[in-house]
């Protein structure tokens, strides 16, 4: 029974590690994109001395997921990549928000209950698989951004299954 709840509360903690690597990723990528634009067109100069570059970075790092997922679907993508790409976003974005304050805070309560434990474990898994997909999707325009190299067509493919089993399979993947 205890290493039941053991591997439980990985599969919590490795859940909700996914879901703010995600929130990270949205922030850094929009932050990212939205310095660019305000260095390109002059508003903002990059100095530790100039109080409006720090006040703009403060800005930025208030926002939240949704104001970051909004900003760049709304101002950064062409409307075809928008259509495709928004609704893996919104579904990621409303699984981490389930997986932050709906599921986690309520572990240790769901961990008692083992006749929930094997559906709990599949919805953590289907929660994880849609903000790894919309993770998937940010971390390669991030490369496409600062020009790293994105990984391969096999390596994607994969990528989803393998964070879920890496969040849900705790004792069997390290």
């Amino acid at each position: 029974m205890e290493d039941i709840h053991y591997g439980l509360f990985i599969t919590f903690g490795r859940a909700l590690y996914v879901a703010q690597h995600f929130e990270a990723n949205c922030r850094a990528l929009a932050t990212l994109l939205d310095v660019k634009g305000a260095h390109r067109s002059g508003k903002i100069s990059p100095s530790n001395e100039n109080p409006d570059f720090n006040v703009f970075i403060d800005k930025l790092r208030k926002r939240m997921l949704a104001q970051n997922i909004g900003r760049l679907v709304n101002h950064y993508m062409p409307a075809d990549l928008k259509d495709f790409l928004f609704p893996i976003l919104d579904e990621a974005r409303i699984a981490r928000n389930y997986i932050a304050h709906n599921l986690t805070p309520g572990c240790k309560t769901l961990a008692l209950e083992p006749e929930l434990q094997e559906g709990l474990i599949e919805e953590i898994r289907k929660l994880v698989r849609r903000i790894a997909e919309a993770d998937k999707h940010i971390c390669c325009i991030m490369q496409a951004v600062t020009h790293e190299p994105i990984p391969t067509g096999e390596y994607l493919q994969g990528y989803q299954e393998e964070i879920a089993s890496w969040v849900c399979e705790p004792g069997e993947t390290s």
